[in-house]
């Protein structure tokens, strides 16, 4: 009886054995079998690193225009040739673009307007180096004459209003909402010039 009861036991025992033998070569194959998730999620971080990379590259070549760095244009030949030193610009509401020449020697500077039909046209001379150029509400020419410390304006008419005397080396203006002319000068200081009388509207 004794007997039989160890046979019974030994042979549970080798049943026993051979299920957790059998679980562990299931086990084995499991793990050595590819896991499409685990795959995935382990290639994640790689293909987010190449997506980033690609749109990085694209939004690159988005905003420099899809090619190379651009040539820069050259600029426009102008027909305006042998002007003596100019000094200053400026355009009216009509295109009429006015240039101020400070000349070779003290007192030769001019004043020469160009028109949209590239015509010529002397508006004034005799000035004491013209430095800068301001057409105000009513399109009047005012200009600053750094040599003299003056404002003057010119009107349509051609006639000349000083505005301002007595001011160190005018070098720049500009015009207020009110129409008020404001210049900066070379001692650093800055003066709102009121206008006396407005000039004639252009007709």
């Amino acid at each position: 009886m004794n007997r039989l009861s160890e046979q019974a036991a030994r042979g549970q025992k080798g049943m026993n054995s051979g299920i957790h033998t059998e679980q562990g070569a299931r086990q084995k194959r499991n793990a050595l079998r590819p896991s499409r998730g685990r795959g995935f999620f382990r290639s994640l971080p790689a293909i987010l690193s190449v997506s980033v990379l690609a749109l990085v590259c694209a939004s690159a070549a988005a905003l420099a225009g899809g090619a190379g760095p651009k040539a820069v244009p050259a600029p426009e030949r102008t027909s305006l040739r042998g002007l003596a030193r100019p000094a200053a610009l400026a355009f009216d509401r009509r295109g009429n673009l006015y240039v101020a020449e400070q000349g070779e020697t003290r007192g030769a500077g001019r004043i020469i307007l160009r028109t949209p039909d590239n015509e010529t046209i002397l508006i004034a001379d005799g000035l004491d180096s013209p430095a800068a150029l301001a057409v105000d509400q009513n399109g009047g020419l005012l200009v600053a004459l750094r040599g003299s410390g003056e404002i003057l304006r010119i009107h349509k008419n051609g006639k000349r209003t000083v505005l301002a005397r007595g001011l160190d080396r005018p070098a720049t203006l500009a015009l207020d909402r009110d129409g008020g002319i404001w210049v900066a000068c070379g001692d650093g200081s800055l003066h709102r010039v009121e206008r006396p009388q407005p000039s004639p509207p252009a007709r």
